[in-house]
This record gives structure tokens, C-alpha cells and sequence, in this order.
């Protein structure tokens, strides 16, 4: 290259399809099935094929599944009457960075409670914590409850968030909430429980990300050089409640 050749741009580099990426993606979403665990009584996955490679020449699949099936985004509108659905929530809400909490001692069906969990990482006073949560970060819940993903009765048993933990949330704020288990609240009461945590979150505008995968590869990769990013933006449906998520994080090494 000459002296006077145009340099390519940094952003011109890095968009390069043969340029190494800098980090790797983790896939933080589980994969849909006819299977694939959903609440009792709600529509499941389909992908029926219409036409073929072999008879028409192209390959045509109709896709049919409930909007809070596998990985998925809660929109406000899921349990507030005037809440945003999932075409109005901000992009940004769902990507950038985020604090991973880690809760993998809870047991079946524990309380994340907020003085004894999650305060401090509001509050930023424990040794060790390097970036405390405000509402410029999406809260990430690991609990490695996405290992008994397959097996229904015991997913559903999983830990939950409780009300007051809740409220302080939404009284601070938080871009979004993602979580690597069924639900914000506490499943094993079923629809009897009345949902409050989803309200009291919802109702303060902020989505849930529910259903994560591999939140612990994220945690395995920490160091003190880079901070977690995650992607976590849904299929644009008009006027729905939820929506699928091929949802990704990754470590970004700080200058």
C-alpha cells in the first residue's frame, strides 16, 4: 500500500468477513423442538414443511408456536393492559451490557430475596464486585436451572424472585431482566400464584428475557479485563406480548 492509498476504516476492518473476531459468541438460547418445554395447555412448537427441495424446487416450512415458547422475550403488554408490546420496547433496551448474578446455590423453588442476593450489586459495596447495577445494564439471574430443561417437572420447580426484590428492582431500574429459568415468579403455584413479580417488573416497563441457556459459559470466561455483553432483541411481531429470541453473549476486553 502506497503512502497515499485510503486505509480502510476501523469499523470497514472489523466488518471484513475474513477479519478474526476478537471474541466469541455464546448461544444463550435453547433450541425449539416439537418438544420443547412449555407451560401446561399453551400452543407448542410446529415446522411443518409445505414444499420441497425434491418435488417443488425450493424447501417452505409453516412455523406455529405459542409466543412464550423456549427463549423468549415478556413485553409489558404480556400483563399490563396499556404496558408496550414487544414492537414498542427500544432496541437498545436489549443489547449492551450486563451484570451476571450468580445463584447457583438456590435450591427448588428458593427465594431470590433482595437483601440477601441482590443488593449489594445495587449497592456496589461487596469486595470482588466490579461493576455495580443501575439502569444503564441488563440483570442477568444465573441459577443454572437450564440444565433440567428436558425435564419438565423439575424446570418448573426452579427458583423465583421475590415480591420485594422485585420492587427495589423497578424502584432503580434496570435496562432488562434475563433469567436461565422458567419465570420471575414462582412457578410451582401455577396460574394460582397470580404472577405478582411479572407485574410489579412489567409494570414498571422493563422486559424479561426468560429461559436462557449457557448463562454459566459467560461467568467461566470472567476476567477482570472484559465486561459481559448480551443481545437479547426479539422477532419484531406487531401488537404481540412476546416473542423469540436467538439471544447472544459475549466478553468485550476493555481498552
Amino acid at each position: 500500500m502506497t503512502d497515499n492509498a485510503v486505509k480502510p476504516s476501523a469499523a470497514a476492518r472489523h466488518a471484513h468477513p475474513t477479519e478474526t473476531l476478537e471474541y466469541t459468541p455464546i448461544d444463550l438460547s435453547h433450541k425449539l423442538e416439537p418438544n420443547t418445554t412449555s407451560w401446561p395447555g399453551l400452543p407448542n412448537f410446529e415446522c411443518c414443511p409445505l414444499t420441497s427441495v425434491a418435488n417443488d424446487g425450493f424447501s417452505l416450512h409453516k412455523v406455529s408456536m405459542g409466543s412464550h415458547l423456549g427463549t423468549h422475550v415478556d413485553a409489558p403488554s404480556h400483563f399490563i393492559a396499556d404496558g408496550a408490546s414487544i414492537d414498542q420496547i427500544p432496541v437498545e433496551r436489549l443489547f449492551g451490557p450486563a451484570v451476571i448474578v450468580d445463584l447457583t446455590s438456590k435450591k427448588e423453588r428458593g427465594g431470590i430475596s433482595w437483601e440477601r442476593d441482590l443488593k449489594v450489586y445495587f449497592e456496589g459495596d461487596r469486595n470482588g464486585i466490579r461493576q455495580k447495577i443501575d439502569e444503564k445494564m441488563i440483570l442477568v439471574l444465573y441459577t443454572g436451572w437450564s440444565k433440567y430443561w428436558k425435564e419438565p417437572e423439575k424446570y418448573y420447580q426452579h427458583p423465583y424472585l421475590e415480591v420485594q426484590a422485585a420492587e427495589e428492582i423497578a424502584e432503580r431500574g434496570v435496562k432488562a431482566i434475563g433469567l436461565d429459568f422458567a419465570s420471575l415468579d414462582d412457578s410451582g403455584k401455577g396460574v394460582e400464584g397470580g404472577f405478582p413479580v411479572h407485574k410489579v417488573i412489567l409494570g414498571a416497563g422493563i422486559p424479561m428475557i426468560e429461559n436462557l441457556t449457557n448463562v454459566g459459559k459467560l461467568v467461566e470466561d470472567d476476567d477482570d479485563g472484559s465486561r459481559t455483553i448480551v443481545s437479547l432483541i426479539p422477532l419484531n411481531f406487531a401488537g404481540c406480548d412476546g416473542a423469540q429470541v436467538r439471544a447472544l453473549g459475549w466478553k468485550e476486553l476493555r481498552g
